[in-house]
């Protein structure tokens, strides 16, 4: 049974240890998958922040140019009389300096009118568009050696920030020369180095990563531990409901020795009794007497066996008079026995327990005495002292006693010593187990004392 019990158990803790196990790791394959989406995502929103900060820079461009972008206000046409001819003057209509100068001399032979009227027209178109390219080209310079320029770091790195730990609340994101915790391939490096122009080779740094993928698990993380949680709840409930299954058999084998062991007692005293009848005496036998003998052990082996079969041991506890109680065993007519007493006879000690269970352990310690004496007949001792909370009864047997290495065992359900099985004792080791037992049920102790000769069991009761 205990062999049983210990397999179940063992069997359950490996099966909860096994379930763990499995749902560990299904927590950690989803988390690794997790991580992975949330490196994609990130991935993603890198790349479109990149390409948010290239708008940024066209903005920036068209900005710091914003006054110079070419409109129809960027140059204008002036003519200027001389006393030589005349000027065509093209100026930047901003800062108001001369860009071309296109002297027309007099000619005497043609109208002056119609002269300078005839140059306008064909010069005009020609030194506005020369004088627009030009500007054009300058300012496309400009903006290109801008463009050229390396952007600033700490405003890329704000940018990168700002938009991913906006949407990645556990992640730690930043331009960083050496990433330690590298997630990207070489790819995101040239495009962010190539993409900002920087000095020096940089990537994005990422940190809590795992982090982030579990706290997007908190749901399937709750649910998983609920359910590990509801699981060991049943293993639990089972298990209880098994162990408490095996109690109950294991009491009621028990129950079952006992009463073997028990009903052996009374049918020794009874056969004692018919043998005395049967006794060709030349006095005359007093038959009554053996017939109460025998009657009384038959009534006795009633209540022995009702108590074990359909109460249980212990029973309900009353208050007796321990020394009228053994007073009752002098007269006692076993063959083999005789019972002397060492206590006051007006001193009263009083204990709370069940009568039948004590006559019990009486009668199992009393017929051990008679059953393991190498020499009839045996005496047994009955021996009170008391202290203010407890009342000590000692029964002591001038017997062949119990060796010091079996004093220990002696109380162990089977147990019995290499003497009483050489000298072919009849037993199964289960008397002095009871004994204990129904001790313990009742907030009683006993214990083997240490004599000179034979065997001193001594019980301990607490006052009633």
């Amino acid at each position: 049974m205990k062999f049983k019990n210990q397999l179940l158990q063992k069997g359950t803790a490996g099966l909860v240890v096994a379930l763990f196990i499995l749902q560990g790791f299904l927590l950690f394959q989803n988390h690794q998958a997790t991580k992975e989406q949330v490196f994609l995502e990130l991935e993603v929103l890198t790349k479109s922040t990149i390409a948010e900060l290239d708008t940024i820079r066209v903005e920036q461009i068209n900005s710091k140019f914003e006054n110079d972008i070419i409109n129809l206000g960027v140059v204008k046409l002036d003519s200027v009389i001389t006393e030589t001819g005349r000027k065509l003057i093209v100026r930047d209509a901003k800062e108001n300096y001369n860009l071309v100068e296109v002297h027309f001399p007099k000619n005497p032979k043609t109208d002056e009118k119609t002269n300078l009227e005839l140059l306008l027209m064909k010069n005009k178109e020609m030194l506005l568009e020369g004088s627009i390219m030009y500007w054009q080209e300058t300012l496309g310079e400009k903006m290109n050696e801008y463009m050229k320029e390396p952007w600033n770091l700490q405003e890329v790195d704000s940018a990168l920030v700002t938009k991913l730990t906006g949407r990645f609340s556990k992640l730690s994101v930043g331009l960083v020369e050496n990433d330690t915790n590298r997630v990207w391939g070489k790819t995101m490096d040239q495009i962010i180095n190539k993409r900002f122009r920087l000095n020096q080779s940089l990537t994005v740094g990422v940190n809590g990563l795992a982090l982030e993928a579990f706290s997007r698990m908190k749901f399937f993380v709750f649910m998983s531990l609920l359910v590990f949680v509801l699981l060991i709840l049943s293993f639990y409930l089972i298990i209880r409901s098994w162990s408490n299954e095996l109690q109950v058999i294991k009491l009621k084998e028990e129950q079952l020795d006992h009463l073997a062991h028990e009903i052996l007692t009374p049918l020794s005293i009874i056969s004692i009794a018919l043998d005395r009848i049967k006794v060709k005496s030349e006095g005359q036998i007093d038959l009554n007497k053996y017939l109460r003998i025998a009657k009384s052990e038959i009534k006795r082996m009633d209540i022995l066996s009702r108590n074990i079969l359909f109460k249980g041991l212990g029973g309900q506890a009353i208050t007796i008079n321990l020394l009228e109680f053994l007073n009752q065993y002098k007269d006692l007519q076993w063959e083999g026995l005789e019972i002397k007493s060492d206590f006051l006879l007006q001193s009263n000690y009083f204990i709370k327990m069940n009568k039948d269970s004590l006559e019990l352990v009486i009668y199992s310690l009393l017929d051990n005495a008679v059953k393991y004496a190498e020499k009839i007949p045996v005496t047994v001792e009955f021996k009170i002292r008391e202290t203010p909370e407890h009342i000590f009864l000692t029964i002591h047997d001038n017997g062949v006693g119990i060796k010091d290495e079996d004093k220990s065992k002696v109380f162990q359900k089977y147990y019995r010593s290499e003497r009483a099985k050489l000298n072919g004792k009849r037993g199964f080791g289960l008397g002095l187990y009871h004994v204990s037992r129904i001790l313990k049920e009742t907030n009683a102790e006993i214990s083997m004392k240490n004599v000179p000769v034979g065997a001193a069991f001594e019980i301990k009761f607490n006052r009633a």
